[in-house]
């Protein structure tokens, strides 16, 4: 098996499927913009809908544009509910790799 395309967690061995990412949720809550804006976190309404950044954990086959520990912005609401494992302390996602708007190799402010 190609190590590049898993993550090993203590309880379980996750591998994500063709065109998929394993990824980590950085972007949580609320953010204020240098301008002072404050944009709401997705609470069902308009203003809360917008992309979120993630950490890239591990990618399927026929994934080409993105490396693991690279970070990602993901258009909104094209990732899985959370999948949590050791005990609850490692927390990931999966997204479709196509739903992926930019990566950066530096964490985002």
């Amino acid at each position: 098996m190609n190590l590049r395309n898993h993550i090993t967690h203590k309880t379980m061995d996750i591998k994500p499927l063709r065109g998929k990412v394993l990824a980590e949720l950085i972007d949580k809550g609320e953010r204020v913009t240098k301008a002072g804006v404050i944009l709401m976190d997705d609470d069902g309404k308009d203003e809360g809908i917008r992309p979120r950044w993630f950490k890239c954990k591990a990618i399927g086959p026929e994934v080409f544009d993105i490396k693991v520990g690279e970070y990602m912005l993901v258009d909104h609401g094209r990732w899985t509910r959370e999948i949590r494992t050791d005990k609850g302390k490692i927390v990931t996602r999966m997204v479709e790799a196509k739903s992926v708007l930019a990566t950066s190799d530096a964490e985002p402010a």
